[in-house]
């Protein structure tokens, strides 16, 4: 089972090039007021979500996949995890663009392994 977010808010399931939308799953998640919990509620409670989209699938209209613009597929990220210059295409760009040492006035970086940063949530 693959979910998607898309649209207004909108939650789906992707079969093949089409999305099933069943956003009325949601229904099973509890309701907050502020303070709003530090994580993701989708997340939280997704063995009841995916117990209610299997449950109203069949009955939920599909959208195909081609028109629809997709978000992150997780709403309220605790923390974001990267890694500068993740893809060596983009990597082996930089260190043959002359003009990045001109503009920047640096180098290219020179990663012998991987480097990874994180991004905390700030709490209030």
């Amino acid at each position: 089972m693959r979910f998607c977010r898309f649209g207004d808010g909108r939650v789906g399931l992707v079969e093949d090039s089409n999305v099933r939308d069943v956003t009325p799953a949601l229904d099973v998640l509890p309701v907050y007021r502020y303070p709003l919990p530090p994580h993701d509620v989708f997340i939280a409670n997704l063995d009841r979500v995916v117990e209610r989209a299997r449950a109203i699938a069949g009955t939920c209209p599909q959208l195909p996949v081609a028109g629809l613009r997709f978000w992150s597929p997780v709403a309220n990220p605790g923390k974001v995890i990267g890694a500068p210059v993740n893809y060596q295409k983009h990597l082996d760009e930089v260190r043959s663009d002359a003009s990045f040492t001109r503009v920047t006035r640096r180098t290219p970086p020179q990663f012998t392994k991987w480097v990874y940063f994180s991004k905390p949530r700030v709490r209030s």
